[in-house]
């Protein structure tokens, strides 16, 4: 992430369809289903943007080792949040396949 503001930006990560309010049906890609479990997907709840400066946000995502999650696509996604101006919205996209 980058601002290009002359102060400090500090950014607030969560995920969309954690919240209750919201019908994921209406934001997943075509082909994708709603990532079945929120907390295989990991990443920091904040981010400190530095004046004119980047960030990097590491996303780690934990899938269970069981036949059911092979040959899926999964979909979340995140709100970035500054607290100006209208959120961001980052498309986190997962396509599982089965290693020989």
């Amino acid at each position: 992430m980058f601002n290009n503001e002359s102060r400090a930006q500090t950014v607030r990560a969560v995920s969309l369809f954690d919240d209750g309010n919201v019908d994921p049906a209406v934001y997943l890609t075509h082909n994708h289903e709603r990532l079945p479990d929120s907390a295989w997907l990991a990443f920091p709840g904040m981010i400190e943007i530095p004046a004119g400066g980047e960030a990097a946000m590491e996303i780690t995502l934990n899938v269970p080792n069981d036949l059911a999650h092979f040959d899926k696509k999964w979909e979340s996604v995140l709100l970035l949040e500054s607290g100006e101006g209208p959120p961001n919205m980052v498309r986190v996209r997962v396509t599982t396949k089965k290693t020989e």
